[in-house]
């Protein structure tokens, strides 16, 4: 009997490694899974910071380009504006150097010139005389049509129809 119980446990130390052999497979297997499946969640986590954080970029950028675009329009608009002022105030200073040389005319023009203090003092030389009145000032300014679309308080151009009576069609 001893012979038997020795085979019998040469025989079951062998099974018995190959069922330890299974289980650290096994055990083996269910380690790397869980390791694949943390490594997995970190993954798609990051993948998910990193498709917020793409989109707050873009969102960033297209914030970016409207203000560039609107700084350039303001930047457009302040130096046609510039431009604008700079030439009315050309204009004005020109008009305010003509007006007082048009007002020192005008005045040589009114008041008769006498060769000497005690002239001729003949009356009807002087009311044959034709004064002309000459316009000193600013030029009045023609009246432009107005952008918005108004004439006299009414609106002008597409004008949106509404029906308030309703159809009722009889069969």
């Amino acid at each position: 009997m001893s012979k038997n119980n020795k085979k019998r446990v040469a025989v079951s130390s062998h099974q018995s490694q190959l069922v330890d052999e299974k289980a650290m497979d096994t055990l083996k297997y269910r380690n790397l899974l869980e390791d694949f499946l943390v490594l997995q969640k970190d993954f798609v986590s990051k993948k998910r910071k990193l498709r917020t954080v793409e989109q707050k970029r873009d969102v960033l950028l297209a914030e970016v380009r409207y203000v560039l675009c609107t700084l350039d329009l303001y930047e457009r608009f302040l130096r046609r504006r510039h431009k604008f002022l700079m030439k009315m105030q050309s204009d004005n200073h020109q008009l305010e150097q003509g007006s007082i040389s048009e007002k020192a005319s005008c005045m040589e023009d009114l008041v008769p010139r006498k060769s000497s203090p005690i002239g001729d003092l003949d009356p009807g030389k002087y009311a044959a005389m034709q004064y002309e009145a000459k316009v000193v000032g600013k030029p009045l300014r023609v009246n432009k049509k107005p952008k918005n679309g108004l004439i006299n308080g009414k609106s002008v151009g597409k004008k949106k129809i509404v029906l308030q009576d309703q159809v009722i069609f009889n069969d």
